[in-house]
């Protein structure tokens, strides 16, 4: 009987130093996530990059950037939990640098290719074709990851960079005012297909009529297609409000409607967006949504 109770006791204690043994991986594991998670947010943040004196110009241009919302490591070093983690050798080597004469930090930010995020350029024959000669991004898109700076009364560059190319610096972030303005100047030079390269699968200039077309090529290609010769004020000249909409916008839509009328909205939406919702919300039961 002694021995089977010391056995019990022994398998007793045994038992309960795997359950403490349980807890306390489990908390570890819990406390690593943690630490991870802390890590991945601290890491993404802009005031982390701008923290290093060297980084706040890098970090105040990519903020007014396209890729804005896309967080520093995520170009540099890879996407998500990943990309935070492989920046740890290279914050090392960075406290070294800022700490002792040697240059160790070298070449740790170096950009990753646009293919790494950009994995569709090959999804249609158009963007294949566009996508297939060689030339860098810049060439067509712009400086998308740090555009310079431009204080109130920014004159744009307007002499060519010699040596380099007929237009002046940034021209590719900058002609859509001289396309629209005289779109047969660039014809002067360029096949009237050469704007199509990045312009895909839409004329331009514009074909006739296309005033009565936009607003469905707008829908299935997003504003972004617009944007690459117009500013979003331009809508407002017909449409009588900022285009796209505004996250405010369903709220505070009536406003617009007392001075411009429905009819700037029947440009784009069919009768039915409004009806299905006020409809919804039993309101204007008595109303001629399209007085005007």
């Amino acid at each position: 009987m002694e021995t089977e109770r010391s056995q019990d006791e022994r398998r007793e204690r045994r038992r309960r130093r795997r359950r403490r043994g349980g807890g306390l991986l489990a908390l570890g594991l819990l406390a690593l996530g943690l630490l991870l998670v802390g890590w991945h947010r601290v890491a993404t943040s802009d005031a982390f990059c701008s923290s290093c004196h060297e980084m706040q110009a890098a970090t105040a241009a990519s903020v007014r950037s396209v890729h804005a919302d896309v967080p520093c490591l995520a170009c540099h070093t890879g996407p998500g939990l990943a990309g935070s983690l492989r920046y740890l050798p290279g914050l090392a080597r960075e406290a070294v640098a800022s700490f002792t004469p040697w240059d160790a930090a070298r070449g740790i930010l170096a950009a990753r290719p646009c293919s790494a995020c950009h994995t569709d350029l090959a999804a249609t024959p158009e963007l294949a074709a566009a996508h297939g000669t060689g030339a860098a991004c810049a060439s067509c898109h712009g400086d998308v990851s740090h555009p310079p700076f431009r204080l109130a009364g920014f004159a744009r560059p307007v002499q060519p960079v010699e040596g380099e190319s007929p237009h002046p610096r940034l021209y590719v972030q900058t002609h859509g005012g001289d396309a629209v303005s005289d779109a047969a100047s660039c014809t002067t030079c360029h096949e009237p297909d050469f704007c199509e390269t990045c312009h895909l699968r839409e004329r331009y200039p514009h074909p006739e009529g296309w005033v009565s077309l936009h607003g469905t090529v707008q829908r299935e290609q997003g504003i972004g297609a617009c944007e690459g010769c117009h500013p979003q004020t331009f809508c407002a000249g017909c449409h009588g409000t900022e285009i796209p909409h505004d996250a405010r916008w369903l709220g505070e839509h009536w406003r617009a409607l007392q001075d411009a009328g429905s009819q700037s909205c029947l440009l784009c939406h069919p009768r039915r967006d409004c009806t299905t919702c006020h409809a919804e919300h039993q309101v204007h039961r008595e109303q001629d949504l399209y007085a005007r």
